[in-house]
């Protein structure tokens, strides 16, 4: 069990030992059609939300286009095996726009390089003064 120096123990560790874990999602705008596909990208963390969410936004090319914050989808004090198949669950039935792993067959899937050139561009028109 995670404990800081002063004893207390971690916040997203449970009294029993096992982490609280989530399976979150973000709703992001579709530039194909203009719409908000919800859970557009699916994650998993045993961290704080908060903490990931921090390094998605600064990280993925589509973070400008995030509708609202980071929603957990799912949470739980389980280990890291069933956190794994749980976002592997979701994955497949929520058919992500921005998922790579179990997600090829996803015919609205946009991949990661067409995701970089289409929305890197996108944000470079909006952030030019006219």
């Amino acid at each position: 069990m995670t404990r800081y120096p002063s004893g207390r123990r971690h916040l997203s560790t449970s009294p029993w030992g096992k982490r609280r874990r989530t399976v979150y999602g973000y709703d992001v705008t579709d530039l194909r059609n203009g719409r908000v596909h919800r859970a557009a990208y699916i994650g998993k963390t045993s961290a704080p939300l908060f903490y990931r969410d921090t390094q998605h936004r600064a990280s993925q090319p589509w973070a400008w286009a995030i509708v609202g914050p980071i929603r957990p989808l799912w949470q739980a004090d389980c280990g890291r095996i069933r956190l794994w198949v749980m976002e592997a669950l979701f994955i497949v039935v929520k058919r992500p726009l921005f998922n790579y792993q179990w997600n090829k067959h996803n015919p609205r899937r946009i991949p990661i390089y067409q995701a970089r050139r289409m929305y890197e561009a996108q944000r470079e028109a909006y952030r030019t003064p006219r």
